[in-house]
């Protein structure tokens, strides 16, 4: 009798880790489907919440807002803002590891990034991932030289309500957003972009 309730207790522990499992498999797959949906949105360089052109030194998300300002660790501990960077054209660009679309874009993004050596604050939403390991073998192996800024709170993903990932922002020399695009950037776009603000 012992040997049956034993059996049992271990059946049921088994059909339990099983049915967690499956339920975080499928969690994990609608969470991929809902990026993917949105991936082929266009770019765009047109104003979405609102219009600048009546102030100039207007905060925002809109095409010719500034860029709202943010302050985030590095991968080596140190503090940035995002206003550091101003000065000269910024790729502004929110990712995670587990994002097939941010996967496809990074080896275009390093590429990009030796050849021009536009800034790129490269933000990831570190509070997303599985661990700060799967970030660091993320960045090795894609042979990433660019900085990495961990948004460990999601506060920078938050303030510029990010959703889904990637989306990236280029801004001017001035800080004001140049164009958003969300979904992945091809080689061609982001120097099409640079080349509209040099």
């Amino acid at each position: 009798m012992k040997k049956w309730i034993f059996l049992i207790v271990i059946v049921g522990m088994l059909g339990y880790a099983v049915y967690t499992t499956v339920l975080k498999e499928k969690d994990t797959a609608r969470e991929e489907e809902k990026q993917l949906e949105t991936v082929n949105k266009p770019v765009t360089n047109t104003a979405e919440a609102g219009d600048a052109k009546g102030d100039p030194n207007k905060v925002g998300l809109a095409i010719g807002n500034i860029a709202p300002d943010f302050e985030l660790k590095t991968m080596d501990g140190e503090t940035k803002k995002l206003s550091d960077f101003r000065g000269e054209p910024t790729m502004l660009n929110f990712w995670a590891t587990w994002c097939p679309p941010c996967q496809a874009e990074m080896p275009d993004m390093e590429k990009f990034y030796k050849d021009t050596q536009m800034p790129i604050v490269s933000v990831n939403l570190t509070k997303s991932e599985r661990s700060m390991d799967s970030v660091k073998e993320f960045i090795k192996d894609y042979k990433l030289t660019f900085p990495i800024m961990l948004d460990e709170k999601l506060d920078a993903s938050k303030k510029y309500a990010i959703q889904p990932i990637p989306t990236t922002y280029i801004l001017d020399k001035d800080g004001r957003i140049h164009a958003k695009r969300i979904g992945p950037m091809n080689y061609d776009y982001m120097v099409a972009q640079y080349e509209e603000l040099k």
